[in-house]
């Protein structure tokens, strides 16, 4: 694993519009309350997933080709979600663009992993209600 690259996921701003508000999440801390309520409310599970579809692989694409993605992201969720939000992840150092997407709640763990294998994602976000946010990677990360 990367260090860089991990540092930079696990030190990413994950900000998510919550009734007219910004909810910001980060890696190993607790969901934020208001959140959490959410995540019971809409999340069978008891955890909502973040995910984007921006810069599959840590590799930037241009912004046309990075809507496009989003997009699909928005379509798909809203075709299979219980509920979900916006969200924008923004890097701490500011080097790296944000990247709009969606915290999606009602759909089991695996569900989301492949969604995020085929968008060429390195990793999800798992927002419980009750434990600290978590990364999940889902492949090696490059070196």
């Amino acid at each position: 694993m990367d260090s860089s690259l991990e540092t930079a996921f696990t030190t990413t701003r994950y900000c998510i519009a919550h009734e007219g508000d910004r909810c910001v999440i980060r890696i190993g801390e607790p969901t934020p309350a208001r959140l959490a309520g959410w995540v019971r409310r809409y999340a069978g599970s008891g955890r909502a997933w973040l995910i984007t579809a921006c810069n599959p692989g840590a590799a930037i694409l241009d912004t046309d080709r990075n809507r496009g993605r989003t997009e699909f992201l928005h379509h798909w969720v809203a075709t299979r979600a219980t509920a979900w939000l916006s969200s924008v992840n923004e890097a701490a150092d500011g080097r790296w663009p944000d990247e709009p997407g969606v915290l999606a709640a009602g759909i089991e763990e695996g569900l989301m992993r492949a969604l995020a294998r085929r968008l060429g994602q390195l990793a999800i976000v798992q927002v419980p209600a009750t434990a600290p946010v978590s990364l999940l990677w889902l492949h090696e990360a490059p070196a």
